[in-house]
């Protein structure tokens, strides 16, 4: 499908980051927890534990190597659609990109299976990188894309991965596109009915594609909102 732009209007975050996580700041000093630290103190004693399983290097390493690869796929994606909403397409995406991507075959494969993939189903660029906020959820981020796919408003957001995922291992993903999804209609006032979770990995020619409404994440969102600002509270009172 062809894409073509339809850029909305970004509506600035100035972003903090600190030891415990990441905040966001809009114009008028409203401060915004970031979806991805909130999400994070939920699943923090599973990571704990793993790490306490596989040792402290180990962890370290897998978990530095992956989020590298991940950082670099996300890049590789940003630059192909910026260039096909000017009508570039690929070829200047090949010169940027060859060098790296003829060292690298894995990432090569990964980055082009998420990219035929965006060429089939995704039109209608609303945002590339958009910056989000809702002072409803109290919560901001930023998504990878958000566009019509296959002819609905959908929030699209790029995965990596070492093995194959099963839908019920990634609740979080859903939970962060759904934030990103009521994020979005709140600020441009547009009923976005679904999420992809695109993830690409090394053995395989064609991501995994999963595809929900964020209505079914809703009320675990604001459920888990509820839970973390109360601790939130507990603590300041604490310390």
């Amino acid at each position: 499908m062809d894409m073509h732009d339809c850029l909305l209007e970004e509506r600035k975050l100035e972003q903090i980051t600190f030891d415990g996580g990441r905040v966001y700041r809009d114009h008028n000093g409203y401060e915004y927890t970031s979806v991805t630290s909130f999400l994070g103190s939920f699943s923090k004693a599973g990571i704990d534990a793993w790490r306490r399983s596989v040792g402290e290097e180990v962890a370290n390493q897998i978990s530095g190597k992956a989020a590298r690869l991940g950082t670099r796929i996300h890049a590789y994606c940003e630059t192909f659609l910026q260039d096909s909403i000017s009508k570039q397409y690929t070829l200047p995406l090949e010169k940027k990109l060859k060098n790296t991507l003829r060292e690298n075959p894995t990432e090569m494969n990964m980055f082009y299976s998420l990219r035929n993939c965006l060429i089939e189903s995704a039109t209608s660029i609303y945002g590339i990188e958009i910056p989000l906020h809702s002072r409803t959820l109290g919560l901001a981020g930023t998504a990878d894309l958000f566009c019509e796919w296959e002819g609905r408003p959908t929030i699209v957001d790029f995965k990596t991965s070492r093995r194959r995922k099963k839908k019920q291992w990634i609740d979080n993903y859903f939970l962060q596109g759904t934030a990103y999804a009521m994020m979005a209609e709140e600020l441009y006032d547009m009923k976005i009915p679904q999420i992809v979770i695109m993830i690409a990995n090394p053995d395989d020619s064609h991501p995994q594609i999963f595809i929900d409404n964020p209505i079914n994440w809703q009320e675990k969102l604001l459920t888990m909102k509820e839970e973390y600002d109360s601790v939130r509270v507990l603590n300041e009172r604490l310390f």
